[in-house]
């Protein structure tokens, strides 16, 4: 640490600085390099106790040097994962770390769960303020565990609760008047009887998600009361129709937040209009991906500005400045109508040619911010470059925030698909890519060269799935960049197998698809125990998930 012209460095900052600078880096850093660095701040990372453990990608060793380095009474927040990238790690943190030590525990996060393990957990934990969940296989019928679920909603402390319970699990669940939930998630469907009841119940509940799952409307339940206390509500994947909407808003009239994805017969801006100035009076943001269908074949932009006329009236772009706009696509006759910004995190791209859109916002195509919520997207890179071949003037929206990508190639991998795509996605920020292509087809080296090219462009990439039962253990070994760190493939052979783990030691996890053979599991949790003994196998649903860990010095030397 060298001093500066003013005598101010790093070293002689206050404690409480440091333990603020603390708060912005990721714990690996905090405890492999900052640490380290000298006495002093050896001292104040023992004593640092605001850690926020996020385990969801992480290598089997570093997890354990983490868990062997913190104190469970510093860990404030804690997110561990069952998924394929780190199979079995609630039991290995379970092995390793006393739950009834983490008092300053808020936060936790579980994917994946058995109820065995949440029993576990749950019953040593009592202050948590915010809890997320997803059961591994729904495994959650037991129930003491729906009981146990029961009286840590009613508790004093939990204020955020996120699950996948059943619609019959819910029903079972105990919905006390003690409730002091401020906001809820829920993955499964849910009925309009039972969001009353929780409604009812939950006075403080200021936003509800229903996140993926359908409103099921019972037509003779009483709506004569009003929950004002709910200000946010969120539906995705919905199936609701006009009538489904008018009824369930009409309970909640103090919505300031609203969004809808899916729907039926939605697209109509006077019904919404209407609705909005009748019973949302305090609605301050709308947002929508409404699909429809056109009763006539629209041949141009032109056109489309039809199926919008509704949504250009001074309610919607002068008085709420809501704008729009609607992508109408030319083979089904359908399309999709959403808010801007797009709201959606994940959508399927389609070729120009494919499709007409228009806007009610005149600078749509020029505002990069109209596409900052996708995140994810999925599209065909064989017709997409078909596509532009024929129309040179092409172009997509740039989406700058993509994260996770999926590409479907026909035939073989096009050239300067990288000049193709970079052109609309910025390639460096792509962390989890899943490529689904026939591979069966003979490459050559320079073919090879173009997939390689490309690769080479997803600096950042962490997670890859290659969906292709033909691909060579070779091919992938050429292929796979070395800083991916969760790979997927599908593959039959225990050889295959056991050389791309041998080959491949940059892994941090790897998962093999369409894996059905018991004796095959055996046998390779054999080997890996004399190879990589530390890591864990889960096998379900024909899919064998390993979270590995190091090689061992005999292995390294082969």
């Amino acid at each position: 640490m060298t001093s500066n012209s003013h005598g101010f460095t790093l070293g002689t900052l206050p404690n409480e600085l440091l333990y603020r600078i603390l708060g912005i880096l990721d714990n690996q850093t905090i405890l492999f390099s900052f640490r380290l660095t000298c006495r002093r701040f050896y001292s104040i990372v023992q004593t640092y106790n605001h850690y926020q453990l996020d385990f969801r990608s992480v290598s089997k060793p570093n997890f354990r040097s983490i868990c062997r380095s913190i104190h469970p009474e510093h860990i404030v927040s804690l997110t561990l994962s069952n998924e394929n990238q780190t199979a079995n790690q609630i039991k290995c943190f379970l092995s390793s770390f006393p739950f009834q030590q983490m008092t300053r525990l808020r936060s936790l996060t579980l994917f994946k769960i058995d109820y065995q393990d949440f029993h576990t957990i749950l019953q040593a934990l009592s202050t948590i303020s915010s809890l997320s969940l997803t059961f591994s296989n729904n495994n959650f019928q037991n129930s003491e565990t729906l009981s146990l679920l029961s009286s840590i909603i009613s508790g004093r402390y939990l204020r955020s609760l996120t699950f996948d319970l059943s619609t019959e699990n819910i029903s079972q669940i105990s919905w006390s008047n003690d409730c002091l939930l401020q906001s809820l998630t829920i993955f499964q469907s849910i009925d309009f009887t039972q969001l009353c009841t929780i409604l009812s119940s939950a006075l403080q509940l200021k936003k509800i998600v229903l996140q993926d799952c359908i409103v099921t409307i019972n037509r003779d339940t009483d709506v004569s009361m009003a929950y004002t206390q709910l200000i946010s509500l969120t539906l995705n994947d919905s199936e609701l129709d006009m009538s489904g909407c008018e009824l369930l808003l009409s309970v909640v009239p103090s919505l300031e937040y609203f969004r809808i994805i899916g729907g039926s017969q939605l697209c109509d801006g006077s019904f919404w209009e209407n609705l909005i100035k009748k019973q949302l009076l305090k609605l301050t943001k709308f947002e929508f991906g409404l699909p429809g269908e056109a009763s006539l074949t629209l041949n141009n932009s032109s056109e489309v500005q039809t199926l919008i006329a509704s949504f250009r009236t001074a309610f919607w772009l002068e008085v709420k400045q809501w704008f729009v706009t609607c992508y109408y696509f030319k083979s089904s006759s359908s399309y999709c109508l959403y808010s801007l910004p797009i709201c959606k995190s994940n959508v399927k791209l389609f070729p120009n040619k494919d499709k007409l859109f228009y806007s009610t916002y005149s600078y749509f195509s020029q505002d990069i911010s109209m596409t900052d919520n996708i995140k994810e997207m999925q599209l065909n890179l064989t017709k997409l470059m078909a596509g532009d071949k024929d129309d040179q003037a092409t172009t997509y929206p740039y989406f700058r925030n993509l994260t996770k990508l999926l590409i479907d190639i026909d035939d073989e991998w096009p050239m300067n698909s990288v000049e193709f795509l970079s052109s609309f996605i910025n390639l460096s920020h792509i962390v989890n890519l899943t490529i689904r292509l026939n591979l069966s087809i003979k490459y050559d080296f320079d073919k090879l060269l173009h997939i390689t090219h490309f690769f080479d462009q997803t600096s950042h990439l962490q997670s890859l799935v290659i969906d292709n039962s033909e691909i060579s253990a070779e091919t992938i070994c050429s292929l796979v960049p070395h800083h991916v760190r969760h790979f997927q493939v599908t593959i039959s052979s225990i050889q295959d197998m056991k050389l791309l783990i041998e080959q491949m030691v940059y892994l941090w996890s790897i998962t093999f698809e369409a894996f059905s053979a018991e004796d095959l599991e055996i046998d390779l949790s054999n080997w890996l125990a004399e190879t990589r003994p530390g890591s864990t196998l889960k096998y379900e649903n024909s899919v064998l998930s390993i979270w590995l860990d190091r090689a061992t010095t005999s292995t390294n030397k082969q």
